[in-house]
């Protein structure tokens, strides 16, 4: 459901343009085309834009379309378009080298040829492709947000859904975008939905690179997207370099990934969805950000959803913590967060005193007191098991809050 530099080769006004570098970058995403005749295209180019330029306001085009494509590998743009003629009869090969090892596709086309004709044909393609796009979102939102309906299984099969064909949930969140837009004082919402924008076509390139034909819905900061599959691990490869790409590109973001199970039928793509997200929902609760983890690798936690008592889940938490709790709480101490840096650290005094940045005698008088407060020995394999699950119920419940 997106423009590629790769899908506009196919078009015929776009017959006469060639592919003279860049060629393992042709999976980037065309957002829009502009034509450029200033050395600083950055300033004046958006990521996802495929930059036209024909050399009439370069001073040196030699030296300057070597910085051009370094500037449209730092902006993330789809692409430059050289038109060869009176102004850059051709394209240097120093030029050429750089877009291969940047993986900016560089292409040219004959000065005689009409950039207009060019540029007004892939901006229908765009249009036409944004339509299709912006009906597919509506029936993935109701498939996984809403009612199934057997007739989905048509109007998915249109937009590439494979009966056959093993598929799997990856939700994609932006880490905090919140609190990064309130940081950054950005209230333009054009400004917004560009980065989101941008994060979209870094995924789609990813996923196309992949040879993988998606079907997605966004909701608020997240990218909510089903993928055909042949192993997790392959999946878990895509999820980890998509998470890489927009950590490098995206200026001061990163994302967290979730992933689901894999499922066959379009009914059950709510279930991938609801796991993906769960195990993301995780993620947030031990504060984790620019990470992937799959509901498969949840454990204990995926048993905490399916109890419908939450009273109980309390009830084991404050067995097994609550006098601690009860004494930090009269003590103004913090014995419960030193206790539980303890367990994580698999009860390694010299790693937990690091991470505390206390003594190690200070550490050790901390556990005893623990020890004397809880009425038991933290040497016992199963008390320190009642009291590992006692501080994820104690996690789970202040996500659910």
């Amino acid at each position: 459901m997106v423009v590629s530099c790769k899908e506009i080769l196919n078009l015929p006004e776009l017959s006469k343009v060639k592919v003279v570098g860049g060629k393992d970058g042709l999976n980037r995403i065309i957002s829009w085309v502009h034509i450029v005749e200033l050395p600083n295209v950055g300033e004046w180019s958006s990521a996802g834009d495929l930059v036209f330029l024909t050399g009439v306001g370069l001073k040196s085009y030699k030296e300057d379309l070597v910085d051009i494509i370094r500037q449209a590998s730092e902006k993330n743009l789809s692409g430059i378009v050289v038109g060869v003629g009176p102004y850059i009869n051709k394209i240097p090969k120093e030029a050429i080298e750089i877009a291969d090892i940047l993986n900016v596709p560089l292409l040219q086309v004959p000065f005689e040829v009409k950039v207009t004709f060019i540029t007004q044909s892939i901006i229908k393609m765009i249009f036409n492709n944004q339509i299709k796009l912006k009906s597919m979102n509506d029936l993935m939102e109701e498939v996984i947000f809403g009612t199934y309906k057997e007739d989905m299984i048509d109007r998915a099969t249109f937009y590439g859904y494979k009966p056959k064909e093993e598929y799997v949930a990856i939700v994609i969140d932006i880490d905090k975008f919140s609190e990064f837009i309130k940081k950054e004082n950005i209230k333009d919402e054009y400004i917004i939905l560009k980065m989101k924008t941008n994060i979209q076509n870094i995924i789609n390139s990813i996923f196309r690179k992949y040879d993988k034909n998606i079907l997605y819905v966004n909701k608020s900061d997240s990218f909510n997207i089903m993928s055909p599959v042949k192993t997790m691990e392959e999946i878990l490869k895509i999820a980890e370099e998509i998470k890489l790409e927009i950590k490098n590109k995206v200026k001061g973001l990163t994302v967290s990934i979730g992933i689901g199970s894999m499922c066959k039928e379009l009914r059950k793509f709510k279930n991938s969805v609801y796991e993906a997200n769960k195990a993301l929902t995780i993620l947030k609760a031990c504060n984790r950000e620019d990470t992937i983890r799959s509901y498969s690798e949840l454990g204990i936690y995926r048993l905490f959803f399916k109890v419908d008592d939450i009273d109980e889940l309390n009830k084991i938490y404050m067995e097994n913590l609550g006098k601690l709790l009860e004494y930090d709480n009269k003590n103004g101490t913090d014995l419960l967060d030193t206790l539980e840096i303890y367990l994580t650290e698999d009860r390694n005094l010299r790693k937990t005193s690091e991470e505390l940045y206390i003594h190690r005698n200070t550490l050790k008088y901390r556990i005893s007191r623990i020890e004397e407060i809880l009425e038991l020995s933290l040497e016992g394999v199963n008390e320190c098991f009642n009291l590992r699950l006692a501080f994820k119920i104690r996690r789970f419940i202040k996500m659910l809050q």
